[in-house]
């Protein structure tokens, strides 16, 4: 399982978690105790945190992910992601920011996640990179609904670090994995 985190307005965690079919297992918010609680009882290895540089709050959301990656390094023991060694079994945390996996797949201009439109866009996205999310995951708040679909492409983030499909970007000193967009073909999508 392969696990991807993102903070909303709220400062509410969301994780998302996949397996290697692409099929999101479950879709779970925590307060930051929570998380820890739940960080502790998974079994992950490769875990993505999602830093979403065109938020303006992004400070504030920037200082608690980031407290949270120092939690997943010191106490969880993962190790920082380094391209040459994800094949080893070792537990891994790195950061991305999902709209650059989503700005790949949209042709035209990448809509803000604050309206609806944009949200609809990037659920729309993730099915066609053959992502399978179940009906009752997502939810029929718009706040969570907006920082769930960026913790499934967070997770998809993960997957794709084990499977090799992904490329490294580097923004404000910050390396970031974006995984790969692939569009897959409606008969070829595992249900």
């Amino acid at each position: 399982m392969y696990l991807g985190i993102t903070i909303n307005s709220r400062n509410l965690f969301t994780v998302a978690l996949i397996d290697q079919n692409k099929k999101i297992s479950s879709i779970n918010h925590f307060w930051k105790e929570g998380l820890y609680w739940f960080l502790e009882h998974s079994r992950v290895n490769i875990v993505t945190i999602n830093l979403n540089f065109k938020e303006k709050e992004s400070d504030i959301k920037f200082r608690y992910l980031t407290e949270i990656m120092n939690v997943l390094l010191d106490v969880f023991e993962f190790e920082h992601l380094d391209a040459r060694r994800v094949h080893q079994y070792r537990k891994y945390v790195g950061v991305t920011d999902t709209d650059l996996f989503f700005e790949q797949a949209v042709r035209k201009e990448l809509l803000p996640v604050e309206t609806r439109e944009g949200v609809e866009q990037r659920i729309y996205t993730l099915s066609k990179a053959g992502i399978y999310v179940g009906d009752n995951l997502f939810s029929t708040d718009i706040d969570k609904l907006r920082s769930e679909v960026n913790a499934v492409a967070a997770a998809f983030t993960a997957l794709s670090v084990k499977t090799g499909n992904y490329s490294l970007k580097d923004i404000d000193g910050i390396e970031l994995v974006v995984p790969e967009y692939r569009y897959i073909p409606v008969a070829e999508r595992k249900i």
